[in-house]
């Protein structure tokens, strides 16, 4: 894997999500989204940044809720 492939930008940050890029800034403005880089002007994400924000934000059902089943959804808050 090239070195390029190891980031990810705002944009395709927001594809990988489903949500808008208007939401991954407003993390990022607030710090509660992955970390990120700034090389020069340029803002990126490091893929495995970004995997373990994801897994963080990972919500489990309360007991009893989905009758055994694991729910992977993760909330993502804009405001």
């Amino acid at each position: 894997m090239s070195d390029a492939a190891l980031y990810i930008t705002p944009d395709q940050l927001a594809a990988r999500l489903g949500v808008s890029l208007a939401a991954v800034r407003k993390w990022k403005v607030r710090g509660t989204g992955p970390a990120f880089y700034k090389f020069g002007g340029a803002l990126r994400y490091r893929l495995e940044d970004v995997e373990r924000w994801e897994a963080a934000c990972r919500v489990r059902p309360a007991r009893g809720a989905g009758r055994g089943v694991e729910s992977t959804r993760a909330v993502f808050s804009t405001r």
